[in-house]
C-alpha cells in the first residue's frame, strides 16, 4: 500500500485551526503526510514566529464533517484518543471532501507494519538500537531460569495471531502454538493468556482478553488445555476481573463472558 493512494490533498492553504478550548485559532497552511497532519501558521498570523501543530493520524478516534451552507467549504471536527478536540476550517468543499476522507482511511490502517513506529527516523545520531539493549528473549530467560513448566513462543513473530501483543511471549511448555492461535479466536482482541509476571516461589501471574463465551455460553477445548497447563499439581488459580460492571455486561451483549 502507498500512503499516496489515500492523500487527495497533499496540502490546503487558508486553513484555521481551532484547538478546544480555545477557540480563537490560527490560520495557516495544513500538509497531510502519511502519518501526521501538520498545521503551519502563516507570519502575519502569529507575530515573528510560526506555530506548528502535528496531529498523529493514529491518534485521531473520529471525524465529523461540517459543510458551510453555502457550499464553500466547512469544518472538520477531529476527536482524538487522548481527549483533545482539533477544529479545521477548510476553503473549499472539495478540499473538505478529500482532506476528510485522507484522515478517515489514515486513521484506520489495519496492517501494523505501516504504523508511525516503523517509519520513524529521529533528527538526532543514534548511538545504539534500542531494540537490542534488552532483548525480548534474553529477559524472558531470566523469568523462566531453571522451570520447566513454562518456554518462550515466537508464534506471534509477525503479529498474525495478535496484534497488540510482542512477537515473543511465555506460555506453559505444555501446549503448542496451534493451540495458542486456537485459544486466540476464543478471546477478545484475539488476546490469548500470557506470562506476566512469575514469582520466586513459581506462582505465575498471567493476562488475556475475555472470553468469548456470548449468551450461547460457548466453550473452547484449546482456551481450557492452555488454562489447565498454567496451574501446577495440588495448587488452586484465580480469575481476576479487571473491568467496570456496566464494561462486562457491555462485552457480554457482543458475544465475550
Amino acid at each position: 500500500m502507498e500512503f499516496s493512494d489515500l492523500i487527495k490533498s497533499p496540502y490546503v492553504d487558508s486553513v484555521t485551526l481551532r484547538i478546544f478550548p480555545d477557540t480563537r485559532g490560527f490560520k495557516g497552511r495544513l500538509c497531510i503526510t502519511g502519518h501526521h497532519m501538520i498545521i503551519s501558521s502563516h507570519p502575519a498570523e502569529s507575530g515573528s514566529s510560526v506555530a506548528e501543530v502535528w496531529i498523529l493520524h493514529m491518534s485521531v478516534d473520529v471525524t465529523e464533517r461540517k459543510p458551510y451552507p453555502a457550499g464553500n467549504g466547512g469544518s472538520l471536527l477531529v476527536k482524538c484518543k487522548d481527549f483533545k478536540i482539533y477544529q479545521l476550517d477548510i476553503p473549499g468543499q472539495l478540499d473538505l471532501h478529500n482532506v476528510a476522507s485522507s484522515v478517515e482511511k489514515l486513521s484506520h490502517i489495519a496492517d501494523v507494519y505501516n504504523f508511525y513506529p516503523f517509519f520513524f527516523r529521529p533528527m538526532f545520531e543514534i548511538l545504539e538500537d534500542g531494540w537490542t539493549i534488552f532483548p525480548l528473549e534474553s529477559e524472558y530467560a531470566k523469568w523462566i531460569h531453571g522451570s520447566d513448566e513454562w518456554r518462550v513462543s515466537h508464534a506471534n513473530r509477525d503479529f498474525s495471531i495478535c496484534d497488540s501483543y510482542p512477537a515473543v511471549v511465555v506460555v506453559p511448555k505444555a501446549v503448542t502454538d496451534q493451540t495458542l492461535a486456537a485459544s486466540a479466536n476464543f478471546r477478545e482482541a484475539n488476546r490469548f493468556p500470557v506470562l506476566s509476571y512469575i514469582h520466586p516461589n513459581k506462582a505465575a501471574m498471567l493476562r488475556s482478553g475475555q472470553p468469548l463465551v456470548g449468551t450461547g455460553n460457548r466453550r473452547s477445548r484449546e482456551d481450557e488445555q492452555l488454562l489447565l497447563a498454567t496451574i501446577r499439581s495440588g495448587k488452586r488459580a484465580f480469575v481476576f476481573e479487571t473491568r467496570s460492571i456496566i464494561t462486562a455486561g457491555a462485552a457480554k451483549n457482543k458475544g465475550a463472558v
